[in-house]
């Protein structure tokens, strides 16, 4: 983890954690499948997950800056 623990997401036999930075993708073996540490600087919240994407907010400018994002469900890599 960077900086702090944020959230715990649950979705579809894998969990995402959320830190200060970025987001943790840990398979049902408790493997981590990746992590993107580029979505913040002091908060991460996962607003939707879609079939192909994860759909969040990162704060960039705190506080109250906050940007969203959408990532790839599969290798954490940014969409936007």
């Amino acid at each position: 983890m960077e900086g702090y623990f944020g959230h715990l997401y649950y979705d579809t036999g894998t969990f995402y954690i959320a830190d200060a930075c970025g987001i943790h993708c840990i398979d049902r073996s408790t493997s981590l499948r990746w992590h993107n540490n580029r979505l913040a600087i002091d908060g991460v919240i996962i607003n939707d997950f879609t079939e192909n994407s994860i759909i969040g907010s990162g704060e960039w400018d705190p506080p109250g800056g906050w940007r969203d994002f959408i990532i790839n469900r599969q290798t954490g890599v940014n969409i936007s």
